[in-house]
């Protein structure tokens, strides 16, 4: 088979790290063919590859110039793959089309976009959803989200969960913060992830010997939130850790009190899991999809509520049996999620278009 990929998000977090979870087992399969599409300087380590040519494509994601550049960069091949929802909405030389959506964040009441934005992206999603022949999403959840805005979506729709790397994600023994009790946070700085909720029900827990220690810039995160600089300058428990590495991450987990997950929408949601790989216990919202995914290895709080989250966060601060009963739930949860199944149903639904 020939199949071109769309690995323009190669670098990126989350659908960057699902793509490259991807990648070495589809590479590995020598009698395809496989075309990538992005950027050459950010694929280096494929360009040796026998059975690969690597394409540049210049446009930006969500350009609308990116649909003719790729009706005419894609070359005859038997499927046209892309990891996110963005598919071209011109013809391609192309036999079948697969296409993953990992959430429809970008509909929901989260999204604060304008009518105009909201309604390309809209579009956007229409067009993979119709464009597709194979539509792969992470949950029941997102499976729901789609059938209830794209009804026509629902028989061709395939749910794939994404799994936890345990050899990768898996307890540090250096503790970035040796002097330090903390909770984390790991997420992004958009409003839907709710950080400013839990920033109010830390300052109000009043501990002294307990840090909040949120991953990211403080200057990306300060401007990106209005009235979030107060916040921080009235607790100076709070850590920023700038930028850091995959290792760095995983030594946060391993030695945080326990991982704070307030989030209001996910498609899925990799940290709970990614902590209790680590041996972490986790406090996350109660939201659908997060209850799904975590089922009982998670402390849930009502995201809506302050005075919840503060409540949710001293039970697992002041109650060291219950943190540990978290801990050993999250690992038999977590391990539920297998790197096997997950690739074995990605090969599984591409090769069945070879048959």
């Amino acid at each position: 088979m020939r199949i071109t990929i769309d690995a323009r998000m190669i670098n990126m977090s989350g659908i960057g790290r699902y793509l490259r979870y991807l990648m070495p087992v589809f590479l590995s399969q020598e009698n395809n063919q496989y075309i990538l599409l992005g950027n050459p300087d950010e694929l280096t380590e494929y360009a040796n590859l026998n059975n690969v040519e690597i394409r540049q494509i210049k446009s930006k994601i969500y350009s609308p110039f990116e649909h003719f550049e790729l009706a005419k960069i894609v070359p005859p091949c038997d499927i046209y793959f892309s990891p996110f929802f963005i598919t071209p909405a011109l013809k391609i030389r192309a036999t079948r089309r697969i296409t993953t959506i990992h959430d429809f964040f970008h509909l929901s009441e989260q999204a604060d976009f304008s009518f105009l934005k909201r309604l390309y992206v809209k579009l956007l999603y229409r067009i993979a959803i119709r464009k597709s022949d194979r539509i792969i999403t992470i949950s029941n959840f997102s499976k729901n989200e789609l059938v209830k805005h794209f009804p026509i979506g629902e028989q061709k729709t395939t749910i794939i969960y994404n799994f936890v790397d345990r050899d990768h994600f898996k307890y540090s023994g250096e503790n970035p913060y040796p002097d330090e009790k903390y909770i984390l946070y790991v997420g992004n700085i958009k409003p839907h992830k709710n950080l400013v909720r839990l920033v109010k029900a830390f300052n109000q827990l009043k501990v002294s010997n307990v840090k909040l220690v949120i991953v990211g810039d403080r200057d990306g995160l300060i401007n990106g939130i209005e009235g979030f600089d107060d916040l921080i300058a009235a607790n100076n428990n709070i850590i920023f850790t700038g930028r850091i590495s995959d290792n760095q991450l995983i030594s946060l987990y391993s030695f945080a009190q326990f991982l704070a997950f307030p989030s209001l929408y996910e498609g899925m949601g990799a940290p709970p899991l990614e902590a209790m790989s680590c041996g972490t216990a986790v406090m996350a919202s109660s939201i659908s999809v997060i209850k799904e995914i975590c089922r009982d290895g998670a402390l849930y709080c009502d995201p809506m509520s302050i005075e919840d989250i503060r409540n949710k966060m001293s039970q697992l601060l002041e109650n060291e049996e219950l943190k540990n009963e978290y801990i050993l739930k999250g690992e038999k949860v977590c391990s539920s999620y297998s790197r096997d199944t997950f690739i074995e149903r990605h090969l599984e639904l591409f090769n069945g278009f070879s048959l």
